[in-house]
């Protein structure tokens, strides 16, 4: 069945036939003869070993998987939102259907239903790669992004808006260690150089070579806004860099410093090799916690990534926002940025709304204010104001240091 017909048959709207429609026919022809594997109750039930979901969640599944072999038109559907995760280029799902009206209201456990097929694939890689099963433990993510939908909709399911970051684990590009999940990147990503003094071994970050735009109290601005108080990139002439120092607490400075060859070590420059962080949900973010993630990261990586010089662990998230250090003081959130060297990042109006509260549309004043970091995001957004995200960094070298606060300590030579 072609998509036009299928969505007309099953009450999708057209939008949603242009969208699913890519590489339809491609699902429609490779569709395996006796179905899907992962649609048997016997392989649905192994997988879900590893997703860390609660019991009474599989026989949902189990019914879910039911009333989509008894239609060869869901298998279908199915297969292509399978294959379109694991396989198809760009699985992206922003603007798929819910599929609510389809199944009676429960789309989520549809989509719930295809995150689950993925333990399967993301065993048979890290075997491909020679690192043990014990690091199947990425799978449990999709526990978390039930959560979430569960606080954003009060009921059982998973967003299609999250599922392609499952993708990663198939294609063995991030893997979780620890608390946190890491993944091979570059500096670039992050638009950040650092260098390192090289007598007194002090830190100073400044902008990569792409231009980014500040307001006047160091932020970067947001896409949509004109008028940037100052502006700053890394340049370099005869061995000397000049450019803009970002302060470790997570704001550019406006001021122009240079960094001359034989004083200052360019110890991340554009295009080196890093380790990129991502926090997946869930709380535990004690100090301890999170430099032992750190510690076992780099361990990780020189094991079984052996060719590979990683300078750094890097990240971008709403969680390194410098207002929530100032917010939440106490909190371990505020205890792991002050360890990190923070700088600022594009960001959107709502960064991290959608992760603390399921969902980042409607009116804000209806929203729950049960907790510290809701109630912080809540202050800012109900009062007009708009959210930001933050980066980070951590040397390799400064990992005896972690617990000391070593960037908001360093003297650098350059300080006004």
């Amino acid at each position: 069945m072609n998509v036009k017909d299928f969505c007309r048959i099953y009450r999708v709207d057209e939008q949603t036939a242009l969208v699913i429609g890519n590489q339809w026919w491609r699902s429609e022809s490779e569709l395996p003869e006796n179905g899907p594997g992962f649609l048997t109750l016997e392989n649905l039930r192994e997988n879900f070993r590893y997703t860390g979901l609660d019991p009474d969640v599989l026989p949902l599944l189990e019914k879910m998987t039911e009333r989509i072999n008894a239609d060869p038109n869901l298998v279908l559907l199915a297969w292509h939102t399978y294959r379109t995760l694991t396989a198809y280029e760009s699985p992206r799902f922003q603007k798929w259907s819910r599929f609510d009206e389809l199944f009676d209201g429960d789309g989520g456990l549809f989509f719930l239903l295809i995150a689950c097929s993925v333990p399967a694939l993301v065993r048979e890689r890290l075997g491909q790669l020679g690192i043990p099963e014990q690091y199947m433990c990425c799978c449990s993510r999709i526990r978390g992004y039930f959560d979430t939908f569960m606080n954003g909709y009060g009921k059982q399911g998973l967003n299609p808006t999250q599922l392609h970051w499952l993708r990663h684990y198939v294609d063995g590009n991030v893997f979780r260690v620890g608390r946190f999940e890491y993944a091979l990147a570059k500096s670039e990503h992050y638009n950040a150089v650092v260098f390192r003094h090289r007598r007194t071994g002090a830190v100073v970050a400044v902008p990569g070579p792409c231009e980014q735009r500040f307001d006047k109290d160091g932020y970067v601005l947001y896409a949509e806004d004109d008028g940037p108080a100052f502006r700053g990139a890394f340049t370099e002439v005869d061995g000397v860099v000049s450019a803009i120092p970002l302060n470790p607490r997570g704001v550019a400075e406006h001021r122009l410093v240079k960094f001359p060859a034989e004083e200052w070590e360019m110890v991340v420059a554009p295009g080196a090799e890093v380790l990129g962080l991502h926090i997946p949900e869930g709380g535990r973010m004690t100090p301890e916690v999170c430099r032992e993630s750190f510690e076992q990261a780099f361990e990780f990586f020189e094991k079984y990534f052996p060719n590979h010089d990683f300078r750094g662990i890097f990240s971008s998230s709403w969680i390194f926002y410098p207002y929530y250090e100032r917010v939440l003081p106490d909190s371990n959130l505020a205890a792991f940025m002050r360890e990190l060297y923070l700088f600022p990042v594009q960001s959107s109006p709502v960064d991290g709304v959608y992760f603390i509260f399921g969902r980042d549309t409607g009116d804000f004043g209806s929203y729950p204010r049960d907790n510290s970091v809701r109630r912080a995001m809540l202050d800012v957004l109900q009062g007009g104001g708009r959210l930001r995200r933050g980066g980070m960094f951590f040397l390799k070298n400064e990992l005896p240091l972690f617990g000391q606060q070593p960037y908001r300590k360093m003297k650098t030579g350059i300080e006004k």
